[in-house]
């Protein structure tokens, strides 16, 4: 089971505070873009606190219509299954990311429907490397009497667009997270018992 590791994933999807709309035509830098969106949906959210409109229900349209597009769950789902990605199917393959994505939604909308107006984002220098297309965007999250939270954002750029492949919290990642959980339960039930179970948390 991987219960224990969506559990453990809620901070990030209560952290990472995502795409309120789509971006503009004029191309944005991977920091850019992350300031961008982060102003932009707590803004939206802190209109719904107040308005006390910030419910599961809600949310669920905010995640699937204006956060995932900039998910690159191509490259999410290979990392995270490793080296089980080569031996599956392609039928695999799609219901692996089509229920991994339910899963995010379902999680996210849920951190969401909580978020609270009492964050402070401070943004470090960025991350290169050697490929100019994937990059780090370090940020800190501060909030009163509690030590920073190091969040940091793994991009790719595809084409003009930068698009989140991983976030991790405290140097932890969200893709290995579920690598290692996802992993364990292969090897004990095969990949398609990890689908029925993918498929029986959804419901």
């Amino acid at each position: 089971m991987f219960v224990a590791a969506v559990s453990s994933v809620r901070v990030f999807l209560l952290l990472l505070l995502l795409i309120v709309q789509p971006l503009p035509a004029m191309a944005m830098g991977a920091q850019q873009v992350i300031e961008k969106v982060i102003s932009d949906v707590t803004s939206m959210l802190d209109k719904g606190t107040a308005a006390g409109t910030n419910t599961v229900e809600n949310a669920y349209s905010l995640v699937e219509v204006q956060v995932l597009p900039y998910f690159d769950f191509d490259r999410m789902s290979y990392l995270i299954l490793g080296n089980f990605w080569k031996d599956a199917t392609e039928d695999q393959k799609t219901r692996f990311q089509s229920g991994f994505k339910r899963l995010l939604i379902n999680t996210y909308a849920s951190a969401l429907s909580e978020y609270t107006a009492n964050e402070e984002i401070v943004y470090l220098p960025i991350i290169t490397s050697s490929n100019p297309d994937i990059v780090i965007v370090p940020t800190e999250i501060h909030q009163q009497g509690r030590q920073p939270i190091p969040v940091a954002y793994r991009m790719l750029k595809q084409g003009e667009t930068w698009r989140i492949y991983d976030v991790a919290i405290g140097g932890i990642s969200l893709v290995m997270n579920y690598r290692a959980s996802f992993a364990s339960q292969i090897r004990r039930d095969g990949i398609e018992g990890l689908l029925a179970d993918l498929l029986s948390h959804n419901k």
